[in-house]
């Protein structure tokens, strides 16, 4: 059937200024088994929205219908990638990642070792998005050399989900004290450090409090109410306060947060009033 899909757009191109164009070229790619949506996909790569019609029928067919994809599909759309320059390049390593479930692992790890350590930013973004807890193993060094080479924050949010315990206790002094990382992110990392060996995040009761709170909260270790109480002091942004709240009602210290509560005014007047409080233009 592949020829008859050809000649049938060939035909819809004619009539693409149609009141109904979109109905009945959705009705007619409804009418395509996935064989024929996966061959000729590789005909219409240069046009958006042709393409993106047969992707989200590909997809339709495999999560309603539960088809499959053809072995070869996979295959053409990795050999054509690794030889494609440009837009062509681009729509390719889009359609690997959303049909990334169907690389076996030899593939997948092709794929991303390939892109890992490319000084492209979207070459590394096409290898993050295939990297799941069964391909850390493999590309866990690599992981941490590119951002060592590049920067990108992207690889430690990859490994603060995917790492190794072994691997990010033995790094995070490096990572804590990385500069342009997102709390979230150290934050992540320092929780499941802490759950592992918390010897490795002892340090943070001195340098950084409140953070030690959320590290003894991971890993279910009781705090003291006078450390607990004595954390208010180090904490110098409103968002910071407010997580600081949060810790310790995790922790069940109701009392602490009433005598907080009380002395509420005190505290937050320690603290900058930042440009994006409202707070900020009442002044």
């Amino acid at each position: 059937m592949t020829k008859d899909v050809e000649i049938i757009f060939e035909k819809l191109q004619k009539k693409e200024k149609a009141r109904s164009f979109d109905s009945i070229e959705y009705a007619l790619f409804l009418t395509f088994d996935i064989n024929d949506l996966c061959a000729q996909y590789f005909s219409y790569l240069n046009k958006t929205e042709i393409r993106n019609n047969f992707i989200k029928h590909i997809l339709e067919r495999i999560e309603r219908r539960g088809e499959r994809l053809p072995e070869n599909f996979i295959e053409k759309l990795l050999r054509e990638f690794y030889i494609a320059e440009g837009r062509r390049r681009i729509s390719l390593g889009t359609s690997i990642k959303i049909f990334g479930s169907g690389l076996n692992k030899a593939q997948r790890l092709k794929f991303i070792k390939y892109q890992l350590l490319s000084p492209a930013v979207l070459d590394r973004k096409r290898a993050f998005s295939l990297i799941d807890a069964a391909a850390i193993k493999d590309v866990e060094s690599m992981l941490w050399e590119a951002w060592k080479k590049y920067s990108d924050s992207h690889c430690l949010e990859v490994l603060s989900k995917y790492g190794s315990l072994s691997f990010l206790s033995n790094h995070f002094l490096q990572i804590w004290n990385a500069p342009n990382i997102k709390f979230r992110v150290k934050n992540d990392v320092l929780k499941r450090v802490a759950v592992d060996d918390f010897s490795k995040v002892e340090f943070l009761k001195k340098d950084a409090p409140v953070s030690f709170l959320s590290a003894s909260i991971a890993a279910n270790r009781s705090v003291d109410d006078e450390f607990a109480l004595s954390v208010v002091h180090s904490v110098n942004k409103i968002n910071e306060l407010g997580y600081f709240f949060w810790c310790l009602g995790k922790l069940g210290k109701k009392e602490l947060l009433l005598k907080l509560l009380d002395n509420i005014d005190s505290i937050e007047n320690q603290i900058p009033i930042e440009t994006w409080e409202p707070e900020f233009y009442r002044f």
